[in-house]
């Protein structure tokens, strides 16, 4: 166990390396799968963020596969942006696993382009469960997955990150005791950075509620280390009042940034703009597929696209990045013009793709639902995916790590 000491030298050393990434706050754009990628980073920093995640990557097959490393990681020195102090650092790697050895035979191809490396146990969808990784890391024996923090976090070169969720109780609700003990053990293990998202992974979707800050306030008290807020980022004045609310080191945002790219900023910018500016970062920078193009496109004109079904239809048909470009360019007209049909009417949230899951009043008037975060990724998989208890597919993962006991009423269904 580590001494006082000890603790006291990893501490400094933590808050030097945050201290060395840039002066202030920090403004995080989130790891999205399919969304979090190059050109869609740089963006984002050209408009007021200064810290960035890489998609989430899945430490074994990233490991092993030549393949897989070249398709699948963005950040490679050949880039003049991914140079240190280049427009895409600072830069942390994501990796989802639950095998020390594996993960950091994964960090030692990427090591030296990074600034960092973050584990995975924030991913609430089911796929994470069957992968063993994410937040269903969290209800597994503690001894067992503080070990395995310590053993990454002592075999890194570059300092290690977790990104988590609210720990649950017995019962399935959220319990901000139980999520200070899990990060403050997880500093103790050598953790530099924890950035923390103010749900539980049963809160997501139709049954998302707002980010309870008062609980990332609580373990920010706890820690010593540097500490991102996370979830229900939408707007600038999010951020300000998150920052308040929380006394957090840095803001990270997700699903807010999908639909715009420029609330770190200090400038609104229209989306049209962004989309168009996307699109030409995306041909300099051309992603490994059309898939997070078109995602993008999608939720950046979010709210014109009800109101263009033919246009929506071409952006959805496109099989180049030509014909998606001539479809956008239509859509980005078609918005403009109605726009201006609709002279000083802003983007609502009834017509926000982040707001999609949101009921906005209960009839007699409470609110019911926040927005919508989804660490794994938006786009074409959007359907709702939570476990009941009943689903779980055996006592023992595939990392061989036995669950922490589950309360049967902890199983949801979401339609």
């Amino acid at each position: 166990m580590a001494t006082g000491a000890d603790h006291a030298a990893h501490v400094a050393r933590a808050r030097a390396w945050w201290d060395a990434l840039g002066p202030g706050p920090k403004y995080a754009v989130g790891p999205m799968v399919d969304h979090s990628e190059l050109p869609f980073r740089l963006l984002c920093r050209r408009h007021g963020a200064t810290l960035a995640y890489t998609p989430m990557l899945h430490a074994a097959q990233f490991a092993t596969s030549r393949k897989v490393r070249a398709r699948a990681f963005d950040g490679w020195p050949a880039a003049p942006s991914a140079a240190p102090g280049g427009a895409d650092r600072p830069l942390l790697v994501q990796f989802a696993g639950c095998d020390a050895a594996t993960i950091l035979a994964a960090a030692r191809h990427v090591e030296g382009c990074v600034d960092g490396v973050d584990l995975n146990f924030g991913c609430p969808q089911r796929i994470a469960h069957r992968g063993a990784y994410g937040a269903f890391l969290l209800e597994r024996d503690w001894e067992w997955l503080v070990g395995l923090v310590r053993e990454v976090a002592c075999g890194l070169r570059v300092p290690l990150s977790v990104k988590l969720r609210l720990v649950m109780d017995e019962r399935g609700e959220p319990s901000t005791a139980r999520t200070v003990e899990l990060c403050t053990r997880l500093e103790r293990a050598g953790v530099a950075l924890i950035a923390l998202h103010g749900r539980t992974r049963l809160q997501i979707n139709r049954l998302q509620r707002a980010a309870d800050w008062a609980a990332i306030a609580a373990v920010k008290r706890a820690l010593a280390i540097p500490l991102l807020a996370n979830g229900g980022i939408y707007t600038r004045a999010d951020v300000v009042a998150c920052l308040r609310a929380t006394g957090a080191d840095g803001v990270m945002a997700a699903e807010g940034l999908l639909e715009d790219p420029a609330l770190f900023g200090t400038a609104e910018v229209a989306r049209e703009l962004l989309a168009a500016e996307y699109l030409q970062l995306a041909r300099e920078h051309p992603p490994n597929s059309l898939r997070p193009v078109r995602a993008h496109l999608f939720e950046l004109l979010h709210a014109d696209v009800g109101a263009h079904p033919r246009l929506c239809a071409r952006l959805r048909a496109a099989r180049s990045f030509e014909q998606l470009e001539e479809g956008a360019a239509e859509l980005i007209a078609a918005r403009a013009a109605r726009r201006r049909g609709l002279a000083g009417v802003r983007d609502g949230i009834e017509g926000s793709w982040y707001h999609r899951h949101r009921a906005l009043q209960a009839s007699d008037g409470t609110e019911l639902e926040e927005g919508c975060a989804a660490e794994a990724g938006p786009g074409a998989g959007l359907e709702a995916e939570t476990e009941t208890v009943g689903e779980r597919e055996s006592e023992r993962d595939a990392c061989g790590a036995p669950h922490r006991e589950e309360a049967s009423e902890c199983g949801v269904q979401v339609d």
